[in-house]
């Protein structure tokens, strides 16, 4: 039996052309995207959270981490009380690096862009998760109901989540407009690095009652070693492939 087109084709590579084709499934394999919506109960606790929150006389955001634990954490607190825009989209980026067990939270409270301006971003180090990865990633929204009881009464005020991306899927959009949370866990898949990295922007429609109210959080739950995950079957097959592709054009040489 002959071999398919795409075969022949990389049995025909040379050895710069090889070369990248590794490079290249390497690179599929590192970026492959890992969490995936999950039906699992969820965890009883998580070991990360980066929330964000109405803030009003508080912080804003707060990152919290076996590195800075709760209550204190590490916090942002731009100029304002609260600092949100409400009803304009600010974009967000958290990601977690397994190998040393690093967090960084951004938020980019003044819409320019960037999140390089003053409690725009946070970084944890936590040396007891070095080499940890997380089995599950979470994702939580909470607004807040009208309250009777504020003069005057205020409609009830939400949270809405654009484009949310982990790790290169974009999960699209979520919002819960009052007091009842919207959830959402996704779980890593057996495949793909543990390293996470989630996006998106988000709104907070309205001022909430409290400073807790509207709220945003990501967390982060049962710990797993990273070490130990290995490449999905069908990358080590393209890896094959390409390893093969470099002997033979060294054997025609």
């Amino acid at each position: 039996m002959k071999p398919s087109f795409g075969i022949r084709s990389l049995l025909r590579l040379t050895r710069p052309a090889a070369l990248a084709a590794v490079a290249a499934v390497a690179c599929i394999q590192s970026a492959h995207a890992g969490y995936i919506i999950s039906s699992d109960p969820a965890p009883s606790s998580y070991s990360i959270e980066a929330r964000a929150r109405n803030g009003r006389s508080g912080f804003e955001g707060v990152l919290f981490t076996p590195g800075n634990p709760s209550p204190a954490g590490v916090s942002m607190n731009p100029a304002g009380a609260p600092a949100w825009s409400y009803g304009v989209f600010q974009a967000f980026d958290f990601s977690y690096i397994a190998a040393t067990g690093t967090a960084t939270w951004k938020i980019d409270f003044n819409r320019d862009g960037d999140f390089l301006d003053t409690a725009e971003s946070v970084t944890s180090v936590s040396p007891t998760l070095a080499g940890k990865g997380f089995e599950y990633v979470n994702l939580f929204l909470q607004g807040a109901d009208e309250n009777s009881n504020v003069t005057p009464t205020r409609s009830a005020v939400g949270v809405t989540l654009d484009n949310f991306t982990l790790n290169m899927t974009n999960f699209l959009s979520y919002s819960t407009p009052n007091g009842t949370a919207t959830i959402q866990l996704f779980e890593h898949d057996g495949a793909g690095s543990y390293d996470i990295t989630a996006t998106g922007s988000f709104t907070f429609t309205g001022n909430g009652f409290s400073d807790e109210r509207p709220r945003l959080w990501i967390q982060l739950g049962t710990p797993v070693d990273a070490t130990a995950q290995a490449p999905e079957p069908g990358m080590l097959s393209l890896l094959g492939l390409g390893l093969a592709g470099l002997a033979l054009s060294r054997r025609r040489r």
